[in-house]
């Protein structure tokens, strides 16, 4: 993923080079005002950097935002510290008696990701490793316990 800043529009960056996992988030989790897509990228409202950033790493284990502002490129370093890249073969423990910290650690997440992100990181991860696509049923059902017990409130 690579974000460009817009000089029509100062309050939205351009994003190329997006995966499927993306492209979903931004469609289905992002309110169309602060999206939209035109001339094959998507442009985005500032305010949705970090959680696409965030996303990004998760889903693709890379981040290139070399474009964005001083200030971004901070919020998002000092975050990034506490971001965990998702991997097709992780080592999962039983979630019986663990944490809502933890279950958020077993989706390579931090507690204060927002509720877009963490529905898209699930899909993704849910989408790797169902049974049906040649994942693992073991894996797929401890990722679906950690999923309700973030979601749980």
């Amino acid at each position: 993923m690579r974000f460009e800043a817009c000089d029509n529009s100062p309050q939205f960056y351009r994003v190329r080079e997006t995966n499927k996992a993306l492209v979903e988030f931004l469609r289905y989790s992002v309110k169309q005002s602060l999206r939209y897509y035109e001339e094959g990228a998507w442009y985005i409202h500032v305010s949705q950097a970090l959680s696409l950033s965030q996303l990004a790493y998760a889903t693709q284990g890379q981040l290139n935002y070399a474009a964005l502002p001083a200030d971004i490129q901070m919020r998002i370093a000092e975050e990034k510290v506490y971001w965990r890249r998702g991997s097709p073969t992780p080592e999962w423990r039983a979630l019986e008696g663990v944490s809502k910290a933890q279950a958020y650690e077993q989706l390579y997440l931090t507690p204060d990701a927002p509720e877009e992100v963490v529905k898209a990181v699930w899909r993704t991860l849910a989408k790797m490793h169902h049974p049906d696509r040649g994942g693992d049923e073991e894996t797929f059902k401890k990722l679906q316990e950690a999923y309700e017990k973030v979601t749980s409130d």
